[in-house]
């Protein structure tokens, strides 16, 4: 097959969602397993693939254009309910700019919801519902005999997709659901069926062993609140196990491994016998992996256990759910919920103790880490059903290193959509037809949550990383892009407003990277408490570019300056506190102190101020000349000798950029700061340098132009410091000839690069 060029046939596209475990790779466009087994099967039959892929963050139109780049005949997008959004975006984009770009959906969204996504995009030409490498290699074959023309392509000929062709009676078109591909129907149960696909491990398609590998697709369970086992007809297909010591082989030959490889399987041990036989392989020959491996604790027993942690399993995670019997019939997760033959729930009594049974064993064995999931929220559940399943998890305490609390959500393709309101569950819909609000018979969040959540310490994280954010410091890619013209986009924005608006949502769209952060700052406890889920519909409904979305609200407001950033301006601390501490309490978050720099730097010891937790700004001119003696004194201490260690815990200053060398974030734009009336700031003692609705561009044109008149009016040109100056534009309530002076007096920048340090031990 020869494609008359080196362009490929088709170009994978896997957008990042929210994980805030991966908060350094947030905006990262990775490999997806599941594309990548299509692709090693496309590439088998000739087809030219590629896996869309960068580690730098970019916006929109950067990344539409990388992608378009390529020239692919057709894309296909990875499609999760968390990267919807981001699959629009840059479908849409694309299909817009090059309108002969064939672009498809797959991944398990579009396997239940194919037919929403096309009623609600246009530009979404096919869906791939499920068996990604039969279909798409019938596709492209289809396609290339074709030109490439789809409306000449006889899709109606291709099991397993969705697509769209002209209508007829004043509709524009109809939407036409083909019957399933019955893959695994026929050969599902055939010991080593998905064999027939070749591996991307051993094909070279995959380079990283952090995608994981896939020992068995599918599930034979009941669970109502999950799609797998429908979209599997509940067959569990397999590969042989030679196939899968030859890969896991390959993986620790090959690669380097420093994170246990994942088994994503849905339950590595549906099959114990298969599982015991691929760890007696694994120990037979000699492969030295870190694995880890989701399992439920009647799918095991100690012999499996042992095993496991004699293979190398560093991680095993038993699902819970429910520590209610009756509630775990009716949601399915020991045996169907039609069951009337155990009507006083005895195996469901059996799986609980069994799971407390198998957590205690399995850290008493030596398994280094042990995790549990659990769900609150389910059909029928009340709180003190909840809190007894909390409790439980509480109960277990030093035997789980951590466990996921998750909020039960209905979603389309569940067998428990179509009957929620049987069970108290109220749907509410969202207008791109694909997500829906879940309100529950109670309110989830007066649970407290066990400790040791993952949710508790990925937010405590995610907070502390905040406190940086509100400092304004920079990070090193930033600093090394030099400035603003030679990116199009910020890293974040910091926004002072009860309501997130349609209009701020398309500017984002424009000069945002993608998932870069929205810090989104309330009036008050009462104004976030009725706009949270307000603003969350908004945020999805106008497909903002960014998952990450951290919500904080203000408390302990001193007396309010009538200029400058109304927000911090004036006397008193302000406190912001995240808005997941008052949903789930004091241990899921960390707090932010607002101050000013004299009332941390001057304050007696003892005063119950905690530097890391705390952002001094400088509101008054006392405020800017106090951080300059500061650097004066770290200065004077560095020419001493003295250095990193002998200084105390400082907290952040948000004023550092103004006496550091080189850039500052006026001159690179990686935080902009917006105020309830839309408002765009780059400091907190800043000017408004433009306005939400305008383009980055616009905005660094403005700020280029008060710079050419500041360093106009200050001779910068022609001072002997100029070099090495931040050039600062606003610099407080200081004068130009006070700032010059005090620039002039003392090159600064090695202390601030000092404290810059020093920063790093406070996350």
């Amino acid at each position: 097959m020869d494609t008359g060029d080196k362009n490929p046939h088709i170009v994978f596209v896997f957008p990042p969602g929210r994980s805030l475990a991966y908060e350094k790779e947030r905006w990262h466009f990775k490999m997806c397993l599941g594309s990548a087994y299509v692709a090693a099967y496309l590439q088998q039959n000739g087809f030219t693939v590629e896996q869309y892929q960068t580690g730098e963050a970019l916006n929109l139109r950067e990344c539409t254009a990388q992608i378009a780049a390529k020239k692919p005949r057709v894309v296909g997008f990875t499609v999760y309910h968390s990267n919807y959004s981001m699959c629009r975006l840059i479908a849409k984009a694309l299909k817009e700019a090059y309108p002969g770009i064939i672009i498809l959906f797959g991944g398990p969204t579009t396997a239940v919801q194919s037919g929403a996504i096309l009623e609600n995009n246009d530009f979404v030409d096919i869906c791939v519902r499920n068996g990604g490498e039969e279909t798409c290699l019938q596709l492209l074959e289809l396609f290339e005999n074709s030109a490439f023309d789809l409306k000449k392509v006889p899709l109606e000929e291709v099991a397993g997709i969705t697509y769209r062709r002209g209508g007829s009676g004043g509709r524009e078109y109809i939407i036409h659901e083909n019957p399933d591909r019955d893959i695994f129907l026929s050969k599902g149960r055939t010991p080593g069926c998905l064999d027939k696909y070749p591996s991307p491990y051993l094909n070279g398609i995959i380079e990283s062993a952090g995608l994981g590998i896939i020992t068995a697709r599918g599930c034979d369970r009941f669970c109502v609140y999950c799609n797998c086992a429908v979209v599997s007809k509940r067959i569990i297909a397999t590969h042989s196990v030679d196939r899968v010591i030859a890969e896991l082989d390959y993986i620790s030959r090959k690669m380097g491994v420093n994170n246990p490889v994942d088994v994503f399987d849905d339950t590595f041990t549906f099959l114990p016998g298969r599982a015991v036989e691929i760890c007696d392989k694994i120990i037979e020959n000699k492969i030295k992996l870190p694995l880890n491996c989701g399992t439920r604790c009647d799918c095991v027993d100690e012999e499996l256990l042992e095993k496991l942690k004699e293979a190398g399993f560093k991680t095993v995670g038993f699902s819970l759910e429910s520590a209610v019997p009756r509630i775990l019939r009716i949601i399915g997760k020991v045996q169907s919920p039609h069951t009337r033959s155990d009507p006083g729930f005895e195996k469901e009594k059996e799986f609980i103790e069994k799971f407390k049974k198998y957590i205690v064993y399995a850290k008493k064995i030596g398994i280094e880490t042990v995790y549990s999931s659990i769900m609150v929220g389910l059909p029928s559940e009340t709180s003190a059903e909840g809190r007894r399943t909390v409790e439980l998890i509480r109960s277990l305490g030093r035997h789980i290193d951590f466990y996921i609390h998750n909020v039960f959500h209905v979603h389309p393709g569940t067998p428990i959509f179509a009957a929620h309101k049987k069970y108290g569950l109220k749907l509410l819909p969202y207008s791109n037809g694909i997500h829906y609000r879940t309100i529950h018979s109670y309110d989830t969040g007066r649970l407290e949550p066990a400790p040791n959540s993952v949710l508790e310490k990925e937010n405590i994280t995610h907070n502390k990383k905040s406190i940086k954010n509100f400092s304004l410091i920079l990070s090193e890619a930033k600093k090394e892009s030099g400035n603003v013209k030679s990116r199009g986009y910020v890293y974040g924005i910091i926004l002072f407003a009860d309501l997130i608006t349609g209009k701020l949502i398309e500017w984002l769209q424009g000069c945002l990277a993608i998932n870069g952060h929205i810090i989104q700052v309330y009036s008050g406890l009462e104004r976030a408490r009725r706009f949270h889920e307000d603003n969350k519909r908004v945020l999805i409904e106008n497909e903002s570019p960014s998952n990450y979305h951290s919500e904080y609200y203000r408390v302990r407001v001193g007396a309010v300056s009538p200029t400058g950033c109304s927000f911090f301006c004036g006397t008193g601390v302000v406190t912001l506190i995240p808005y997941l501490m008052h949903i789930f309490g004091e241990s899921y978050g960390v707090k932010t102190d607002i101050t000013g720099t004299c009332s941390v730097l001057d304050a007696a010891a003892g005063s119950g101020i905690d530097p890391t937790q705390t952002v001094c700004i400088d509101r008054e001119k006392e405020d800017t000349l106090r951080l300059h003696r500061l650097l004066v004194e770290i200065s004077r201490l560095q020419s001493s000798g003295r250095g990193l260690f002998d200084l105390p815990v400082y907290p952040y200053f948000a004023g550092l950029c103004r006496w550091e060398r080189g850039a500052a974030n006026c001159a690179v734009l990686e935080t902009l700061i917006v105020d309830d009336e839309e408002n765009v700031r780059t400091c907190w003692q800043g000017e408004p340098v433009g306005r939400v609705g305008q383009s980055l561009s616009e905005i660094a044109a403005n700020i280029s132009s008060i710079r050419s008149r500041v360093e106009a009016e200050r001779g910068c040109p022609d001072c002997s410091t100029e070099a090495e100056c931040a050039k600062c534009i606003f610099p407080g309530s200081l004068s130009g000839d006070e700032y010059c002076e005090l620039r002039r007096g003392c090159d600064s920048g090695d202390s601030v690069q000092l404290l810059r340090a020093l920063d790093i031990f406070k996350l």
